[in-house]
Formats: C-alpha cells, structure tokens, sequence
C-alpha cells in the first residue's frame, strides 16, 4: 500500500491499515528510520496519573501479586468486617 505525500508534508494512512491497527484521529505515531525504511509505530500514551503502575518497582509488586494469585495465595472476604477481623488476628 502507498500514499503520497501533500504539499504541507502530510500522509495519509490506507483505511485497511488503520482498521487492522485499530488508529484513530489523535492517536500517535512514532516515526522510526532503519536504512531507507521509514516505519510508523502507534504510540500508547499513559496518563500522568498512572505512571507509577509502568514502574519497576511497582511491576515487581504486580508480578508478585499475580503469582500469589496463580498459587492461591490470597484469602477472600464477604465484607469488609471480615476482613479487617482477620487482619487483626494476625
């Protein structure tokens, strides 16, 4: 698939691409050069507010909370009662 590029430098993307990546108007792309290949790569940008979930520490935690659950490891509560009396019988 091809497209031209206009007088003010802009490139439209083929319809099959952008249904098969799932764009839409305002997404991202990164723009990558590798030789004489230009690639396009959608970017995922993560609100400020959750960027503490992409850090390491914070990922080592999720890894370890999944692992835990994949165990069994976890302990479930009907109610909020239940489980602060739990908590406090440890």
């Amino acid at each position: 698939m091809a497209s031209t590029i206009t007088k003010k430098w802009q490139v439209s993307i083929p319809a099959e691409i952008r249904k098969k990546l799932r764009l839409k108007p305002g997404d991202k792309i990164e723009f990558v050069v590798e030789g004489d290949k230009l690639i396009g790569i959608p970017v995922t940008e993560i609100p400020k507010s959750q960027t503490y979930f992409w850090t390491k520490q914070w990922q080592k935690m999720e890894k370890k909370a999944q692992k835990d659950i994949d165990t069994g490891e976890v302990k479930e509560f009907d109610n909020p009662d239940e489980a602060i009396n739990w908590l406090k019988k440890r």
